[in-house]
């Protein structure tokens, strides 16, 4: 295999129409339109909301009454896996509770059970009642955009410019004060600097950090914000989205889900560029030329295709229409190897080796002509490549 021995790695991108290059992994074909678009030039649309556990699709409006969580299916706090209902024994009654096949984690040790499912589930109510917190939060939000309002309407009466007031303006203090009262700096604090610990002291510290939860368990849990790990309660499972991706120039679908959670497939329209476009890989390059290695992702018909390459070097053979056979890996290659054409080196099946020679650029672009088949209707499109091998 050849290998390069210094400098970045090599590749080959496909130029969208608004001038960024993008690996044929990102990029999709508007066929509206007849160009690639790369993810900037397409706009996400969330369709639906569902459970990863259940499968079970949801509405928009029930999905934020519930904040994005599935109310059926439950994680762990402490290793966010899917937590198992299990029917125990509690003094000759059946009593249900939620456990952790990984972690063993139960939820009987914090009082998430019942005599039913439905006695389980309505003791984890706590997750939709209000924060306390939040409401705090939105009251500080409110207050501080009153007083800006009012900061704004005092510079659009005063003589001077809001330039020469902009430091003030933005100053916490300058928001905090009564509008009318005098704005001075406030001088920082001097603060004492606290020696740090060192590694014996901390190697002898009989803390149990065991017992605290981490970052990521508390980011889970943000209405509790649990300081012990045995105050963990069981979560909802956070609901996943469907997405679909339109074009920002005529509005049209490019990648658009399917609704039913019943279909076979997940996807209407799955224009993806590399379901269409040829997948292209630098084999071989020197100084005076480059190979490269071209495969056809269709699987129902020969596309052909041609390349514009504008360089001082002598590329015959380029510019003649090369065929190049679907992809099917029981066939045999139906193209003829074309011994007259000394651009090609070399084929076999949907595959081909294209040789195109180059003056010592290290980063060029080509263009190229694409021809395939898409139903009944053919499609030409036509490419502009970066290659870069430094």
């Amino acid at each position: 295999m050849f290998h390069f021995e210094s400098g970045e790695t090599p590749w080959v991108h496909y130029l969208c129409a608004c001038g960024q290059s993008s690996p044929i992994e990102e990029l999709y074909l508007c066929f509206q339109c007849h160009a690639v678009r790369c993810r900037l030039c397409t706009a996400e649309e969330i369709e639906s909301y569902y459970c990863r556990a259940c499968l079970e699709n949801m509405p928009t409006t029930e999905a934020m009454t519930f904040r994005n969580r599935c109310m059926r299916c439950y994680m762990c706090p402490i290793c966010q896996t899917t937590l198992q209902i299990i029917i125990g024994l509690v003094r000759g009654q059946k009593q249900y509770h939620l456990c952790c096949q990984h972690c063993s984690w139960d939820s009987s040790m914090v009082a998430m059970s019942g005599g039913s499912v439905d006695e389980m589930y309505s003791s984890t109510t706590y997750y939709l009642k209000e924060d306390p917190r939040q409401s705090l939060f939105l009251g500080i939000v409110e207050k501080y955009k009153k007083n800006i309002l009012q900061l704004q309407k005092q510079q659009r009466k005063s003589l001077y410019p809001i330039e020469h007031r902009s430091l003030e303006r933005l100053s916490l203090s300058s928001l905090e004060r009564r509008p009318g009262d005098p704005s001075p700096f406030a001088s920082p604090k001097q603060r004492p600097v606290k020696p740090s610990t060192s590694l014996s002291d901390l190697l002898e510290d009989p803390t149990p950090y065991d017992e605290f939860t981490t970052l990521d368990q508390r980011f889970c849990n943000l209405p509790e914000q649990t300081r012990l790990v045995t105050d963990l309660r069981g979560l909802p499972m956070p609901l996943l989205t469907k997405r679909s991706r339109r074009c920002r120039f005529c509005k049209k679908y490019v990648v658009k889900t399917e609704g039913m959670p019943t279909s076979s497939s997940p996807f209407k329209m799955e224009n993806l560029a590399v379901h269409f476009l040829p997948r292209m890989l630098i084999r071989e390059w020197t100084p005076s030329y480059l190979l490269l290695l071209l495969s056809n992702p269709s699987t129902s018909t020969t596309s052909t295709f041609r390349v514009n390459y504008d360089g001082n070097a002598d590329n015959s053979g380029l510019e003649q229409d090369i065929s190049i056979d679907a992809n099917d890996p029981l066939a045999e290659s139906q193209s003829e190897m074309d011994v007259s054409n000394p651009a090609l080196v070399e084929r076999e099946r949907n595959t081909l080796v294209l040789r195109i020679n180059h003056s010592g650029q290290t980063d060029f672009p080509f263009g190229m002509v694409w021809r395939f088949t898409r139903g009944a209707e053919e499609k030409e499109l036509s490419l502009e490549v970066r290659v870069r091998y430094r």
